[in-house]
């Protein structure tokens, strides 16, 4: 009988670890989904925005599920909770995806220029992340399910779940009131162009503006008009209506232009002003629109916009 034959001791099975870019991507995904989680709690603050409470509610089940089942699936070793994640991951990366396509498709037909199309660079990133790391759960799963006696030993628990849990719950926490507290309020008057939600020219001043639901603003500040031509020119719209290249005009007759208090009660003056020398612009399409306006006799730039 030889040695090898003699011997009751069986090889040691080694133990099972996800690949460097699998945890990677995991980590990636777990940041991402905690930063959404705490964003979608965030919204849920913003009292006077329905739309943003409706959101919030909405968004927030999906990365506190895609967290947990990611964590769980591919350090804490159960194939079924890497599989559902995988599934999760695959849908939201193929919507992703769905959705720059059909936007770069767009912006590229309508001539829209590479400053514009790039804020969209983000999208296709998260899009390619989600379907790596689904499908390196996909691959991951299948092997925990192959190697179950392995699993047994090296996926018992430490303790440290409990301990990645609390710190997740702490960074959502942290994440939450940094979002909240930089969350500017539904309105202000006569406020600093660095208070404002949208960017205005450096020596914009004496600002007014409100909030509407789903991204609708109305503003005003005081300037000159080359600042005014400038800050137009560098862009004051959404990706759609710069891709439409409509140029500032100067007003024939007469231009009116809602003003901010039209967004709120709490506020009291005119709904809208009417100027009749200055600059305007103005873009719409079907439930969308930009606006803006200068008036020469007061030094007064007026902007308003809605997406729905």
């Amino acid at each position: 009988m030889s040695l090898l034959e003699s011997t009751d001791v069986p090889p040691e099975s080694p133990a099972l670890k996800p690949s460097k870019m699998h945890v990677l991507l995991s980590v990636l995904v777990l940041l991402g989904s905690l930063s959404l989680a705490a964003a979608s709690l965030a919204a849920l603050l913003v009292t006077w925005d329905v739309c943003s409470v409706i959101s919030g509610a909405i968004f927030l089940p999906f990365p506190l599920v895609v967290s947990y089942l990611q964590y769980r699936g591919v350090f804490g070793y159960p194939a079924k909770s890497a599989m559902v994640a995988a599934g999760f991951l695959l849908v939201a990366g193929g919507f992703s995806l769905f959705v720059f396509t059909s936007l770069m498709k767009d912006f590229i037909v309508a001539g829209a220029e590479m400053s514009w199309i790039m804020p969209l660079l983000p999208m296709l990133c998260i899009g390619l992340i989600c379907i790596g790391t689904g499908w390196l759960n996909i691959g991951w799963a299948r092997t925990l399910e192959s190697q179950p006696e392995v699993v047994a030993v090296t996926g018992k628990g430490s303790g440290k779940g409990l301990l990645v849990a609390v710190l997740m719950m702490i960074s959502v926490l942290l994440m939450t009131l940094y979002f909240h507290s930089s969350t500017p309020p539904e309105y202000a008057e006569h406020v600093a162009a660095k208070d404002v939600p949208f960017g205005l020219p450096s020596n914009a001043r004496d600002v007014s503006y409100c909030q509407g639901v789903r991204g609708i603003i109305a503003l005003e500040f005081s300037t000159d008009e080359d600042t005014f031509v400038d800050w137009f020119d560098s862009g004051i719209g959404s990706l759609e209506s710069e891709a439409a290249h409509i140029p500032v005009k100067p007003i024939g007759d007469k231009y009116t232009i809602t003003r901010y208090y039209r967004l709120t009660l709490d506020l009291v003056g005119p709904n809208s002003i009417t100027l009749t020398d200055g600059l305007y612009y103005q873009w719409n399409k079907e439930d969308r629109g930009v606006y803006a306006a200068y008036d020469r006799q007061t030094g007064r730039a007026y902007y308003y916009a809605h997406y729905h």
